[in-house]
């Protein structure tokens, strides 16, 4: 079965063997030096050399080692002895898309070889830096299980072929003789490997799955897929650290949960003496508090116009919007301003040139995967690629909605029309997962296929990093987000920073579709329209996500949750939250820390952010 994690009762029956372990790969979760984790990278198969998986694990996985060579290592990447070891990273090959590499990069420091693996399913796993070991060494090794192949349009891209060899590697054969000494462990931390609860890869897949409707027929491609997935097991596993693990599975998404009886970890040396600004938590306190108005009317939108149709007063006009939103009769007009269709001082005329320039061009894209003729279709892997992802899901998307609802639906059909002619208008990034959830929204409220298509390519360009296989635009805003929280509640950070969150990745699904699926539909719409309208749209779900992170402190620190407990709760808070009450409260922390700190450039200026380039 697919899978990036073996279950728990196949842990037990297979013998995993290591045949290749590339050491002092770093793996960073965080801005900071001290966040990154040294470990080994492998290549394991079973006895067979069948089932063969990509896996990361931090050293202190291992059985105890001789206290030198890990304090040898942990000083060659700067660890300066610290060590995360709740997390590993594992990946069956099979699941894997793509590879892309980097011969140096400035991220800790000097120009280190990095190596970013893209799964099937377009999530991309943290980078890895090989301080210790030859990236081409491991990549060599990596070919003799699937066919890589080097990609026409970017040669640091090499895509990966279920193809798998035959193969007679003995164990160890490729270990590089500073692991000899830790050799010994080796199988024996495999054991152990397969009984761990958690990876961040599948913490990754649960923030995006969602649990399914009654229309969803998901019995046999989700379950192929879900990790530590076998509805007979309940039981007990030994986690690293030698606490009991207690398996239930939960019906979210088909995910089994895994709740770790932990004991208490020590707080981080280094988190208590941050430097933070004085009074951050000021920001949540109403120093300027924003009072919110009623949604903006049609009547008051008419009232606007001059007698040649442009709008007066956009920014009094923005501003109403940021306090109070759009009421939903108004919407369809409103939102074709705000997400830049029309400019704010177009005229009734210009608008209509707009309107039929746009619809030609529309159409012309849309042709151009139209007329694709069977024969050209089996001639064309990325379009049968994209065209079998969005088919599957724009049938699961929004099903409970009226709008979507029923069998033969022509809104499905309108949205698969616009999501595959958006793949062909926009060939860099094509289509993601989480695009029909962004659409869904803009569709509804539009009820017309070219205008939702532009309103919907609009608000991509500003989004699209969100959905770029390298992930490097999420990096980026979780980034930002784990910045701010540490400007403004440093009793959160520290928290965060002791338990090796402080990498946000909880929020992953928060940021990628900008909330759409902790709101219900009339909350998200009010969301989003107050942050188009916003002066700094690209800030305002940081500080959302702020709010709701501020207003649950309390119970993730009294629970002692770590990033597991933290990823479920956030996870569930979906369709809970009230979307006035945070909206008011981010609008008053927006402009409580703006006083404070001049403008949002402390917090939004990725130049800090020492991470590595992709171009």
């Amino acid at each position: 079965a697919a899978s990036c994690s073996l279950t728990a009762k196949a842990a037990r029956a297979s013998s995993m063997r290591t045949i290749y372990s590339a050491h002092n790969v770093v793996v960073p979760v965080g801005p900071n030096t001290h966040d990154g984790i040294p470990g080994h990278l492998s290549i394991v198969t079973k006895d067979d050399h069948t089932a063969a998986e990509v896996a990361w694990f931090p050293y202190s996985m291992l059985q105890p080692l001789s206290t030198s060579v890990q304090e040898r290592e942990a000083q060659a990447s700067g660890q300066r002895g610290r060590y995360y070891d709740e997390y590993g990273i594992r990946a069956a090959l099979h699941d894997i898309h793509s590879l892309r590499f980097h011969q140096g990069a400035l991220y800790f420091s000097g120009a280190v070889e990095h190596l970013i693996v893209i799964m099937r399913g377009g999530v991309a796993l943290p980078p890895f830096f090989f301080y210790g070991s030859r990236l081409f060494d491991f990549l060599e090794i990596l070919s003799n299980f699937v066919c890589l192949t080097r990609s026409p349009d970017d040669p640091s891209v090499m895509r990966v072929s279920d193809i798998p060899q035959t193969s007679n590697f003995e164990v160890g054969r490729f270990v590089p003789n500073q692991l000899q000494a830790d050799k010994r462990h080796a199988d024996s931390t495999w054991n152990l490997w397969n009984r761990f609860a958690r990876t961040t890869l599948d913490g990754l897949q649960y923030v995006m799955q969602r649990p399914p409707t009654a229309e969803e027929d998901i019995t046999s491609e989700r379950l192929q897929k879900t990790p530590l997935h076998d509805a007979g097991i309940r039981g007990s596993m030994v986690s690293p650290r030698g606490s009991v693990v207690e398996t239930v599975q939960t019906d979210l998404g088909g995910f089994q949960v895994i709740a770790e009886k932990k004991t208490e970890r020590p707080q981080s040396s280094d988190a208590a003496t941050r430097a933070a600004p004085a009074d951050p938590a000021d920001v949540f306190l109403p120093l300027h508090r924003v009072e919110r108005m009623p949604p903006l009317t049609e009547g008051e939108w008419i009232d606007h116009f001059d007698k040649d149709g442009r709008l007066q007063s956009a920014d009094k006009l923005k501003s109403r919007i940021f306090l109070g939103g759009v009421e939903e009769t108004a919407r369809v007009v409103v939102w074709r301003y705000l997400l830049g269709m029309y400019p704010w001082d177009s005229t009734f005329e210009q608008r209509e040139e707009i309107k039929a320039a746009r619809t030609a061009e529309y159409n012309a894209y849309k042709t151009q995967w139209e007329s694709i003729t069977p024969e050209q279709e089996a001639h064309f892997e990325e379009f049968r690629d994209r065209k079998d992802r969005i088919d599957k899901d724009v049938v699961r998307t929004d099903r409970e909605v009226p709008f979507y609802n029923g069998d033969n639906n022509p809104n499905i059909a309108l949205l698969r029309s616009i999501l595959l002619t958006y793949s062909f208008f926009n060939f860099d990034v094509g289509y993601v997962q989480g695009m029909n959830d962004i659409l869904s929204v803009i569709l509804i409220i539009m009820r017309d296929e070219v205008d939702a298509f532009w309103c919907f390519k609009l608000l991509m360009d500003q989004m699209a990093a969100n959905f770029h296989k390298n992930q490097m635009g999420m990096h980026t805003q979780l980034w930002q987000l784990s910045n701010l929280v540490r400007l403004t509640d440093p009793e959160l950070y520290s928290y965060l920073e002791s338990i090796g969150a402080v990498n946000m990745f909880f929020c992953f699904r928060w940021i990628l579709l900008r909330f759409k699926r902790e709101f219900h539909f009339e909350d998200i719409m009010r969301v989003w329209e107050v942050q188009w309208a916003c002066d700094t749209p690209a800030a305002f779900h940081l500080f959302l996500a702020l709010a709701v992170l501020h207003d649950h402190k309390p119970r993730i620190i009294a629970k002692k949750m770590q990033f597991d407990d933290i990823l479920k709760f956030t996870t569930n808070l979906a369709l809970s939250l009230s979307a006035e009450e945070l909206i008011m409260k981010a609008q008053c922390c927006m402009t409580n820390f703006i006083r404070m700190h001049g403008s949002l450039d402390v917090v939004m200026d990725a130049t800090a952010m020492r991470i590595p380039s992709l171009n």
